[in-house]
């Protein structure tokens, strides 16, 4: 999925700009939504996009799937990305959200290439 903060922001704002400061990154907007409309409000609206939102791949997914890298590090959720080493050993780093109250910040992944 390849999207900026401020589309993100906006989208999970119903196009509205948001203060300044919030406009900056999207993890400080949506702590931001968090405090002020719950926890709900963003699984539901990170739901719709990562999950029911049917992203198109770039020309950087094509071009990453021919270079083939040994491991992907995943800053965005990116299916995409995914998708094209479905078939492929290789290693999967996802960055964890600070909520889980552990010191590690991603979690590193080997696949097979079957499971």
């Amino acid at each position: 999925m390849s999207a900026d903060s401020n589309s993100l922001i906006l989208a999970m704002n119903s196009g509205k700009p948001m203060a300044p400061k919030l406009m900056h990154e999207f993890p400080r907007a949506v702590m931001n939504q968090e405090l002020k409309r719950g926890r709900n409000f963003l699984t539901q609206f990170l739901n719709k996009v990562y999950a029911e939102t049917e992203w198109t791949r770039t020309a950087l997914h094509d071009w990453l799937t021919e270079w083939k890298p040994n491991y992907i590090i995943d800053i965005n959720h990116d299916t995409q990305l995914q998708d094209s080493y479905a078939d492929e050993e290789h290693t999967f780093i996802c960055g964890v959200a600070r909520i889980t109250a552990s010191e590690f910040r991603y979690k590193i992944i080997h696949y097979d290439g079957k499971g």
